[in-house]
């Protein structure tokens, strides 16, 4: 369950930070999360690599899913 909270945490700050623009986002994904399994940031690094392959825009709509499957649940 923590970790759950912990990247509900995470994404929903870069979405915040995305909602503001493009340059808070990508300061944003240069922060580590703190994480108490490692299993978060690993996640966020598959979100980091895709944004620097495939562009904000792309990152950003991929946290968004994320947020609405949490959202789901």
């Amino acid at each position: 369950m923590d970790t759950r909270a912990d990247l509900f945490q995470a994404l929903k700050k870069w979405d915040d930070e995305a909602k503001i623009g493009e340059d808070k986002f990508l300061e944003a994904l240069d922060e580590k999360a703190t994480d108490r399994t490692g299993n978060v940031e690993g996640i966020l690094n598959g979100i980091r690599d895709m944004q620097k392959e495939e562009g904000a825009a792309a990152a950003i709509e991929r946290i968004r899913s994320m947020l609405d499957v949490a959202a789901s649940r």
